[in-house]
């Protein structure tokens, strides 16, 4: 976040106001989000001579997320099939993803081939380490299905960012001891829960959801072959 950035680099509100043409008030407003407006990151970039990765270093130094709604126009952007990346001074890199939300859910299971659609979703971006070759999405997490009150909830809301399964590999037992949650794309919607079965004889999984209210979110069998995707979650965002 923007705190973050003027935290480290020992500025105050008012100093920070008064370069961006805005009230402190403003300024105050910017500390809790990560959705800056292109147009403010810009200006901090003419004002206190920096460049954009400095803002998305700073701003990702503690979550590892970021929502890049505010990138239009990203000084360095590498196209690299379905996600592109911006890569960073540490060494990491800035991964892109489409977001599904909501009220894209019906319509990316029908079109998720589809580059034009794809590309009218916005984006949600997270640090990597590397750029990865698997393909990963970003989703809108929808209900309380995976949520038990404890840190490793995946509460409504949140985003949760996945790599895909290539589904030539659907027959081999997946790290479910490893990586438990995931996101399934199936014909009839798309499912975020932990996986506790996998079958490769018969092609099912068994799905529980973490929530302790079983008789409304009890565990239920996932036939493979009524799936369109798999994806293993790496990355949960919550906005605060």
């Amino acid at each position: 976040m923007l705190k973050q950035w003027i935290e480290k680099n020992k500025l105050s509100k008012t100093d920070v106001a008064k370069q961006l043409g805005v009230t402190r008030q403003q300024v105050h407003s910017y500390f809790n989000t990560t959705n800056l407006q292109h147009k403010t990151v810009k200006t901090i970039i003419s004002k206190f001579n920096v460049e954009e990765e400095d803002i998305w270093e700073s701003v990702n130094e503690n979550s590892n997320t970021v929502n890049t709604h505010f990138i239009s126009e990203p000084s360095i952007i590498i196209e690299k099939g379905i996600n592109d990346y911006i890569p960073l001074k540490n060494g990491n890199c800035l991964l892109i993803t489409f977001l599904v939300e909501e009220y894209a859910h019906a319509g990316f299971i029908s079109r998720f081939t589809d580059q034009e659609f794809l590309e009218k979703m916005p984006n949600h971006s997270i640090v990597v380490d590397r750029f990865p070759l698997a393909k990963h999405y970003s989703f809108r997490v929808i209900g309380e299905s995976m949520n038990n009150g404890t840190s490793e909830s995946i509460i409504s809301g949140a985003i949760v960012t996945a790599r895909e399964i290539n589904k030539n590999l659907w027959n081999s037992r997946f790290h479910i001891n490893r990586l438990k949650d995931y996101v399934i794309v199936h014909k009839k919607g798309i499912i975020v829960n932990r996986i506790t079965e996998h079958d490769t004889n018969d092609m099912t999984i068994i799905c529980m959801s973490l929530n302790g209210d079983k008789k409304t979110y009890p565990e239920f069998p996932v036939n493979l072959d009524e799936c369109i995707m798999l994806l293993q979650i790496v990355n949960v965002y919550t906005s605060r």
